[in-house]
């Protein structure tokens, strides 16, 4: 027995190294077992030993099988002892209970996991045991309890995590579909995190004095969020009380599409007060923070009747039928110097105040009238006749 412990501690219930093995059990056999005995005690014994031999090796020539009875005597030991506790006065049903608690209390003991913490649920029967001995994926609570010994705060980590192989077999890549109808709630639930009530996160978050959504996305990657505030508040709050970023961080600035704005009379009459005089000073002036929250920042998208920015800056208030163009040689050769590729870049340029106001924004329809109109790459200096 002492060279058949010795294998199994080195190459543990192998068969191919244990069947050596049946060679030594056959000379103990010849050499103790069946010569006659003399006292009534070795006779007793030999006799067991005779009735019993080919089940006593049976672990030799079969992989995994223990080599002694210790936890069947273990657990009929702890059954014996509630028998004597009860006088033996027990029925079905509560022995049924017993059993399985009985089964659940000896697997903890065997897995070296405390009782009372796996009933509390801060134990899991996947501790201390290879992950291959566990057949397919764990029930629900026990699952849970994996995913939140993780500590996990975000939906995405879970996915960093199961890419990079780190999953055991036991725990589903797709939690929320395989316990579907088995206890899932939600991904908050599962990872093990509340967050606050939307009135009380909110005012955390105003708290913090943040004031716009680029000081906003630092914070989140600084590390400070706690885990009761959620990372993507605009998914978790969105049918609690959600109204934007602003909103969530008290700044006043209210989204573009529910600014608002001043009419389009207005807006103009405002700006120009102000001495602008270019598409990029007003852009500037955007910028700055000194435009008011009911002045649009791009005015030429807000408002269906703007025509230019010349005419909403007031610089250009002469109407077209009177204005005195550049015949079309001085605006070809002006245009020739700013590399224009496009009718749709021309445009933008004549929005924008680049383009001077003795070149008409419809070159065709003035050019064709004085019936020196030839194409728009030839207008831009791309082409020679």
């Amino acid at each position: 027995m002492r060279k058949i412990i010795s294998t199994i501690d080195r190459y543990g219930l192998i068969k191919i190294h244990l069947q050596k093995h049946l060679k030594d059990t056959e000379h103990f056999f010849r050499q103790f077992i069946e010569p006659p005995h003399k006292s009534e005690l070795s006779k007793k014994y030999a006799k067991r030993f005779q009735k019993h031999w080919e089940q006593l090796w049976t672990f030799l020539c079969h992989d995994g099988i223990p080599w002694n009875n210790n936890n069947a005597e273990a657990a009929v030991k702890a059954f014996a002892q509630y028998r004597r506790g009860v006088k033996g006065q027990i029925g079905e049903h509560g022995l049924k209970e017993y059993l399985k608690m009985l089964s659940i209390a000896q697997t903890c003991r065997y897995r070296n996991i405390k009782f009372l913490s796996f009933l509390r649920r801060k134990a899991g029967i996947w501790q201390n045991i290879p992950p291959e001995v566990l057949p397919g994926y764990l029930p629900f609570n026990q699952a849970r309890l994996y995913a939140r010994k993780l500590q996990f705060q975000r939906r995405e980590e879970w996915q960093e995590w199961t890419h990079a192989g780190k999953r055991p077999s036991f725990i589903p890549f797709i939690p929320d579909r395989v316990y579907e109808d088995k206890g899932w709630v939600n991904w908050a639930d599962w990872l093990g995190f509340s967050f606050l009530p939307f009135e009380k996160a909110r005012a955390y978050m105003r708290k913090l004095g943040l004031k716009n959504t680029d000081d906003y996305k630092d914070w989140l990657k600084s590390g400070k969020r706690p885990k009761t505030i959620p990372h993507e508040p605009h998914n978790i709050y969105k049918y609690t009380g959600w109204n934007g970023i602003s909103d969530w961080l008290g700044t006043g600035n209210i989204q573009n599409q529910k600014k608002p704005k001043l009419s389009y009379e207005h807006a103009k009459a405002y700006v120009q007060t102000i001495g602008i005089k270019t598409w990029q000073e007003y852009v500037n002036w955007s910028k700055s923070g000194e435009r008011p929250i009911n002045v649009p920042a791009a005015p030429d998208k807000a408002y269906h009747e703007f025509e230019s920015w010349g005419e909403f800056l007031g610089t250009q208030r002469i109407a077209n039928q009177k204005k005195e163009f550049w015949n079309y040689q001085q605006a070809r050769e002006y245009l020739a110097t700013l590399n224009i590729r496009s009718k749709t870049q021309f445009i933008t340029l004549c929005k924008n105040g680049t383009i001077p106001s003795q070149i008409p924004r419809d070159p065709i329809t003035h050019y064709r009238k004085q019936e020196t109109w030839v194409s728009y790459s030839h207008f831009f200096g791309k082409e020679k006749i």
